[in-house]
């Protein structure tokens, strides 16, 4: 919780401290685009490195994150804990 709340503060700091800026440079609209590009990004990087855990267990997380945080691009891995005969 206080990494979550650290990283929001941070986050907007970062935003109030360019904003004005970016505004100056890009304009209005071009300010708001280069904001949502961001999000866009951060979006997409987080689907794609970071693994799934929707309905895995604390145990079978622990096996899951042994490997690293950052997993590019795996499938469902909720499917391979079952195929390796562990339950829900």
């Amino acid at each position: 919780m206080a990494t979550s709340t650290s990283v929001n503060w941070i986050s907007n700091s970062i935003v109030s401290l360019t904003f004005l800026s970016i505004l100056e440079y890009f304009g209005t609209s071009g300010g708001f685009l280069f904001y949502a590009g961001f999000g866009i990004v951060g979006f997409f990087l987080i689907l794609l490195l970071l693994p799934e855990t929707k309905r895995v267990s604390l145990d079978q997380m622990d096996k899951l994150l042994e490997k690293g945080w950052i997993q590019i691009c795996k499938k469902n891995h909720t499917q391979s804990f079952v195929s390796m005969g562990e339950t829900e």
